[in-house]
């Protein structure tokens, strides 16, 4: 029989392990071979929600989570048959409110010492704040995982060695790397897949790796295919929780389509033939060498100046006004003629065609400009020319001047009719062209049906038409005229006769009296023959 003193280290022993089990920070509980809870302290009734009593009225199976309850009763089962005795796991039970709690789970099989069981011992903590912020951590990862690998930027995530920790798909594909899987890239060396990465990029690389950040706008660079490419780029470190420099981040952004464009676009309006330009807030942001010669000025000299300052004074609010930026994409084009100055203050006529556009991300004015100053001053010739044929038909005595069109349709129309229709039938010039079937009215019936013959055979034949008709004048008097014309196609197929309406009365009656004097004259000759024989 064991002595005094034995049973009072026993008596120690046991109020210690019992002191432990209650102030544990630790879930603690002793459960029956038959999986019942036996004991719990206070830290395992509260992870669950249940008091003591409460608890004992439950197997763990009762409490454990559906998912989790085949691997639990495996290990229950396997133990009691002799299997391992331990198990470390995360499970989930079941709360008091239903809702499931995860805990690290630490438990034993307690054998005597014949080697059977007697009771589990089972030790848990409540994870399930941490398994929250894991998941948490895992979601976030995966979609930036995602968000990195099917972002339309080109980007990749490397560490201190230049080992690759995420790319994007553009990246993959500026990189001729599309077809390897990302699982066999992650962990490689950016410098191991491209033994001939350039210096100057090396260089770049290990001043961000120390806390530099570089970026560029544009940055020429033979790719794969051994063309010039080009691309916007901005390499920046990434930190680690403790603050350290674990790796860069690279963002690319291939510009080789924008600046291909852009060259072609110089190489075109530098070798137009006509002034180009680019305005925007009323400046000249861009110029070509055609529209600096045009007012005298060098390419560097016109660039940042004032529109206003080419304008002549007569000009500059209307022009102004009217070069006010709109919104890229809209509809709004101006179109205009206006007067300029030259550097050396002479005046200039121009035309300019332009439209709302973008430049360098900013809203602008694109257009394009000619010098008109010629063709103002031929302007001013022809109109000075017509002018002077138009007063000379129009006091042109008993004559006439007019333009006929026959559409392809057959319908047919004055485009023009000089003032002396108005003193031949009364009927203005004016009035011609507004109510064109006067005209047919004071015409002969039968006059007008032949001369329409007669002008369709001038227009099949495409010959010179000429026929005499009489009319009625809006006086009531009686004249005799004399039409004559000349076709010509114009490009739309159409025609156009230029022709002459004369009054040819006087000449007829005229004609009329010498040949009745002729005849008179004729007969007094025979009279006088006869009489002398």
């Amino acid at each position: 029989m064991p002595g005094k003193g034995e049973t009072a280290r026993k008596t120690l022993t046991e109020l210690t392990l019992w002191g432990v089990f209650n102030s544990s920070v630790t879930g603690i509980a002793i459960i029956d071979i038959d999986g019942k809870f036996a004991k719990t302290n206070e830290e395992f009734n509260s992870i669950l929600g249940h008091s003591e009593t409460a608890l004992q009225e439950y197997s763990f199976v009762e409490l454990t989570h559906p998912e989790d309850k085949e691997a639990c009763v495996a290990y229950w089962q396997n133990s009691l048959a002799g299997g391992p005795a331990t198990l470390r796991s995360e499970k989930r039970y079941l709360h008091k409110s239903g809702s499931a709690v995860w805990v690290a789970l630490n438990v034993v099989l307690i054998k005597d010492a014949h080697n059977r069981p007697v009771h589990f011992i089972a030790q848990i903590d409540d994870i399930t704040e941490r398994k929250r912020i894991a998941d948490q951590l895992i979601e976030r990862e995966e979609q930036l995982r995602v968000f990195a690998e099917h972002s339309p930027a080109s980007q990749v995530m490397l560490d201190r060695d230049m080992c690759y920790l995420a790319l994007s798909d553009r990246c993959k594909k500026d990189y001729g790397i599309a077809d390897i899987p990302n699982e066999e890239l992650y962990g490689k060396c950016h410098y191991d897949m491209f033994p001939a990465f350039p210096q100057h990029w090396k260089d770049i690389n290990s001043r961000c790796l120390a806390g530099a950040v570089e970026r560029s706008d544009e940055e020429a660079y033979i790719g794969p295919d051994g063309q010039t490419h080009w691309m916007t780029y901005e390499v920046r470190p990434w930190h680690k929780a403790s603050g350290d420099i674990g790796g860069i981040i690279v963002f690319t952004e291939s510009i080789t389509r924008i600046k291909e464009a852009e060259l072609k676009f110089r190489s075109l309006v530098e070798k137009s033939m006509v002034g180009v330009y680019i305005i925007q807030n009323g400046i000249f942001s861009y110029i070509n060498p055609k529209l600096a010669a045009i007012f005298g000025y060098s390419e560097e000299e016109m660039t940042g100046m004032p529109v206003e300052k080419f304008l002549h004074p007569n000009y500059k609010r209307n022009v102004t006004n009217a070069l006010v930026t709109g919104t890229p994409g809209k509809e709004a084009t101006v179109n205009f003629e206006a007067k300029g100055l030259t550097k050396h203050g002479e005046v200039l006529w121009f035309e300019t065609f332009g439209s709302n556009t973008l430049y360098n991300g900013t809203a602008a004015i694109i257009g394009t400009l000619i010098d008109i100053t010629g063709r103002k001053k031929n302007e001013g010739i022809i109109k000075e020319k017509i002018n002077q044929l138009e007063a000379i038909t129009n006091n042109l005595p008993d004559v006439v001047v007019y333009q006929l069109l026959r559409e392809n349709n057959g319908n047919r129309r004055f485009l023009y009719v000089s003032d002396g229709i108005e003193r031949i039938t009364g009927l203005s010039a004016a009035e011609t062209l507004q109510q064109q079937h006067m005209i047919n009215l004071l015409i002969d019936p039968h006059d007008n049906k032949t001369l329409q013959e007669a002008e369709f055979e001038s227009y099949k034949k495409m010959d010179t038409l000429q026929h005499e008709i009489n009319m009625v004048t809006y006086k009531g008097e009686k004249l005799e005229m004399y039409v004559r014309a000349l076709p010509r196609v114009l490009e739309n197929g159409t025609v156009v006769w230029d022709g002459t309406l004369s009054d040819i009365t006087d000449m007829k009656r005229t004609a009329k009296d010498l040949f009745n004097k002729n005849i008179d004259i004729n007969e007094s000759i025979t009279i006088y023959s006869s009489s002398s024989a």
